[in-house]
């Protein structure tokens, strides 16, 4: 996981997928661009979640949640400030937090 990814320009990635027998398997490199500002990142918590998640905004946002497969779960109108999302309906698992606002876009896994 790269805790610190280049901020305004393209960052490299490459998966090496390693089984439990051993077995590895590469994939192709993706390019990810970053361009975060600072002041417009949202504080989400609590990680892990069971029945809310509180996310805090610093401009209003558009969330989408995702499941591991990319398919969208629901969509939520995010407000400048703390909004509580309901994630009840969630089975446990891992899922991606898209979050899109006027000038900038988080997605969080």
């Amino acid at each position: 996981m790269d805790n610190h990814p280049g901020n305004g320009h393209k960052n490299y990635y490459r998966l090496t997928q390693v089984d439990y027998n051993g077995q590895s398997e590469q994939f192709d490199i993706i390019t990810i661009d970053v361009n975060i500002q600072v002041d417009h990142v949202p504080f989400v918590y609590p990680m892990p979640a069971t029945n809310v998640i509180n996310i805090v905004m610093t401009n209003d946002a558009a969330l989408s949640i995702l499941n591991v497969n990319g398919l969208k779960l629901s969509n939520h109108s995010l407000k400048k400030g703390k909004n509580n999302v309901n994630i009840s309906g969630l089975t446990k698992g891992v899922y991606s937090l898209n979050i899109a606002g006027k000038n900038s876009k988080l997605i969080a896994e």
